[in-house]
């Protein structure tokens, strides 16, 4: 499902995958071979209900894969509330939802008395893009290495890591234009 809404984001996904096995790094791989999310969580309190809040530590401008579990009434209680776009949508247990959680605060709806609601997510921590974009460097190595010019330096490279990072994301006609299969007559 990731791949076909956002193909090019996944594409970016695995080649980062890709070179970070490439340059040595195979101790970082992603958890499930063949999804190119390198995070998980499992929420498995009786009650997961998280407060609202934004993921600054995941990919600027990724997808976050949230899926709930457990025996609550979706339609009156642990609802995703998407507070910049004024959006509280109805998740049912098994049901997968893709939001950008570094950009947009979210969070839950309590529950009703006696449900159980438990979640799962897989992210991007942008701490990868950072290691990879900085030579495969932390900032404390680039600092090191290179001292405080170094990082002012790699840091006055953000805006073009942003339009690279939105650059992922197709609108619909592009999307569609993606999936669409010529006809040959």
């Amino acid at each position: 499902m990731f791949r076909f809404w956002f193909p090019k984001l996944w594409h970016d996904y695995d080649d980062l995958a890709r070179r970070l096995r490439e340059h040595g790094n195979d101790d970082i791989g992603p958890p499930f071979p063949g999804f190119p999310m390198h995070g998980i969580t499992i929420n498995t309190g009786k009650r997961v209900a998280t407060p609202m809040h934004v993921d600054f530590k995941n990919t600027m401008a990724g997808m976050c894969v949230i899926s709930p579990f457990g025996r609550f009434d979706h339609t009156r209680h642990g609802m995703l509330v998407l507070q910049e776009l004024k959006v509280i949508m109805q998740v049912a247990p098994g049901d997968v939802v893709f939001i950008p959680s570094a950009l947009i605060t979210h969070g839950n709806t309590e529950l009703g008395e006696g449900e159980t609601r438990r979640s799962w997510t897989m992210f991007n921590p942008g701490g990868l893009a950072r290691f990879e974009d900085g030579g495969y460097m932390t900032m404390q190595d680039m600092r090191r290495q290179g001292g405080a010019s170094a990082v002012k330096d790699f840091r006055a490279m953000y805006p073009l890591f942003l339009d690279h990072a939105m650059s992922a994301h197709m609108t619909l006609e592009q999307l569609k234009a993606h999936h669409t299969v010529p006809n040959h007559v």
